[in-house]
């Protein structure tokens, strides 16, 4: 959210960050991230396919397709590069790279008669919250705030999101299974904006301005999803999966220390710190699937909606935000996704494609180009028991601001081992 800044400078707001983002986004909101190799190579299109287990995620009632206990390791790496260009200045990049872990989880059907319970436990990353932003230059003469102002600044968020799952499924007729799961969200997100502010062509009364602002947020929140299958005959199958409306818990402790000097010699200190608590209001999502084809080849395509706009907070955590906030600068999202899975024969290999559109529900800022993945993967059998699966994801958008254009792009490798007894 906002970063908290001391209004201690004639012109009132002199950390950049605010003066671009007079609304910032909140950081959980459209920021869902996939899971497993297969599924992501083919676009996440995987609400009708969903037939390893990873369907705990995607859809818990593909669960039911499941015959024999699978154990499913996935892990990431992540490199994302954000471009920052400064009005009138310069452009700066800045890199995160990381490896996680993706997913674990485990399915043991219980029962071999015709309804074929399936249960499954699992963690997950959903959200992943490592970012980087570097600014730096002089803003030109031209800039509709801080003009002529020098800036260097660094915003740094680390962290994420995981999701402990426990879900069942089971057939209700030859056709049609339905599932369900229970999510308990924990994580940790780890907010440093580093700020340094001079006044190069003396157009303010400022000659040095720092400012050193964390928040560190803790998480908490219990979901249910419900999914339903079914197979329309050999060759296709539709899904549905619903994440219900669920509360999460935000513990916040946040400080800012700040240090000025203007042109006169007088020096200004001051250092500040708080805890929040607060909850916020997360919507429900639908999402809907069709998948057509056999063990050969299968094409497959998914659409989800989720309401962002409905999105609330139990107590605002900043005198300057408002619940209203979500109507005003936020939108409805509609994602679609598509993918494609092909086996090669000879090599008994899987080779995949796939599409993810995604965009941003935040809109206080130009939306240039709105958030999308291509996709690729492929993935083989060891041998009867043991699978390996790897996607490429490369994602692009590009939003801007005032004073500030930014560029991301975002290569993502997954890897996925799994073992089936």
């Amino acid at each position: 959210m906002l970063l908290r800044v001391c209004l201690c400078t004639l012109i009132g707001l002199l950390c950049l960050t605010t003066a671009i983002h007079a609304q910032t986004d909140e950081i959980t909101v459209g920021n869902h991230s996939g899971v497993d190799a297969r599924a992501l190579g083919m676009g996440a299109a995987f609400t009708a396919v969903a037939d390893n287990a990873s369907a705990l995620q995607w859809n818990p009632a593909g669960l039911s397709q499941l015959k024999r206990h699978q154990f499913s390791a996935t892990l990431s790496h992540i490199n994302r590069e954000t471009k920052a260009l400064l009005f009138g200045g310069d452009s700066r990049q800045a890199d995160r790279n990381n490896v996680r872990l993706n997913m674990l989880s485990a399915a043991f059907p219980l029962t071999s008669a015709w309804n074929h319970l399936v249960f499954a436990l699992g963690i997950s990353r959903v959200q992943n919250l490592d970012t980087q932003t570097d600014v730096l230059g002089q803003l030109g003469v031209d800039a509709p705030v801080l003009a002529g102002l020098a800036i260097d600044e660094r915003t740094r968020n680390t962290g994420g999101i995981y999701s402990w799952s426990a879900g069942i499924a089971g057939r209700v007729s030859q056709r049609i299974s339905i599932g369900g799961t229970l999510d308990i969200w924990t994580g940790d997100h780890q907010e440093e904006l580093l700020s340094e502010i001079t006044d190069p062509d003396d157009v303010t009364d400022i000659t040095f301005q720092t400012l050193e602002d964390t928040v560190d947020r803790s998480y908490l929140g219990f979901g249910v999803r419900l999914g339903g299958l079914m197979r329309v005959n050999s060759y296709c199958r539709i899904g549905a999966h619903i994440q219900m409306p669920m509360s999460l818990e935000i513990d916040e402790y946040w400080t800012q220390d700040t240090f000025e000097l203007d042109d006169d010699g007088t020096e200004f200190e001051k250092f500040d710190d708080g805890t929040l608590l607060y909850d916020l209001r997360l919507p429900i999502s639908a999402s809907i699937g069709l998948s057509l084809g056999d063990t050969r080849a299968q094409i497959a395509a998914d659409l989800q909606y989720t309401n962002w706009t409905s999105t609330a907070y139990s107590t605002p955590p900043e005198v300057s935000i408002r619940n209203s906030d979500f109507q005003d600068f936020y939108r409805d999202v509609l994602q679609w996704r598509i993918g494609a899975e092909y086996l090669i024969e000879p090599i008994q290999t899987r080779i995949r494609v796939g599409y993810w559109n995604h965009p941003l529900a935040f809109t206080a800022n130009k939306i240039v180009s709105d958030r999308e993945f291509l996709t690729f993967g492929m993935g083989t059998l060891l041998d009867e028991t043991i699978g390996l699966d790897v996607a490429y994801v490369r994602g692009t958008w590009q939003q801007d601001s005032d004073v500030l254009a930014q560029e991301i792009v975002t290569h993502q490798i997954f890897v996925s081992a799994s073992y089936r007894q």
